[in-house]
């Protein structure tokens, strides 16, 4: 923002006061944002993406990562999945962390980039670190498969705990599955059952199943 300091620097040196670039910046990512909610202004995802990609040629990660999923969808834009791909890593590579798991995605299915599995799980784990649960929960069906990384069912364990703990009812049913199994984790029934009896009530079909299965098994002991 403009100081007090500031504005009288700007007025001695015989320039208007104003606002600096990045307020500029800001204020063509958000009205990008306003026209593709239509918030306050008629929804038009013309103007979204003419703002956003004002917004995103100055470097702005929000702005370039709302911008690729534009691209993604072709809203405003003619689809193209590399156009969103260039844009999600500019944006992933300045730390968002949203922008690196969709960019795992493209290249873990290959759509839109060559297909690089140890490429996804490399972004899947940047995202993953900053706490966003999707990430967590691909980068753990990576580990329990051994695409792109070693093979680690512990690793595999850990990562679908952390996104089951917010509630990604995928995450909870492979977790409960883990410890049914006793796989990366000591065997559990009573913990699995409580997982997979919360990917149920997500709607997880196979949780339903598997948490009869777990059942029998504490019916049993």
């Amino acid at each position: 923002g403009v100081g007090g300091e500031g504005r009288r620097g700007d007025v001695a040196r015989g320039r208007a006061p104003g606002v600096g670039d990045e307020n500029v910046q800001t204020a063509q990512g958000l009205l990008g944002r306003c026209h593709y909610a239509g918030r306050g202004v008629p929804l038009d995802f013309d103007k979204a993406a003419y703002w956003r990609a004002r917004a995103a040629a100055k470097e702005d990660a929000i702005a370039q990562f709302s911008l690729a999923r534009l691209y993604s969808n072709g809203q405003g834009v003619p689809r193209n999945q590399a156009k969103a791909s260039e844009l999600y890593r500019l944006a992933a590579n300045q730390g968002h962390a949203a922008a690196q798991v969709n960019l795992g995605v493209i290249q873990e299915l290959g759509n839109g980039a060559p297909q690089n599995s140890e490429s996804a799980a490399k972004w899947y784990t940047k995202a993953a670190q900053q706490g966003l649960g999707v990430a967590q929960l691909n980068l753990g069906r990576m580990h329990a498969s051994g695409r792109g990384v070693k093979q680690d069912h512990s690793l595999a364990a850990k990562w679908y705990a952390a996104a089951a703990k917010q509630g990604l009812g995928r995450a909870q049913f492979l977790l409960g599955a883990s410890l049914y199994l006793g796989e990366g984790v000591p065997q559990d029934f009573v913990k699995a059952y409580k997982w997979m009896n919360l990917a149920a009530a997500q709607g997880i079909e196979a949780a339903l199943d598997h948490r009869q299965t777990i059942t029998d098994k504490l019916t049993a002991q």
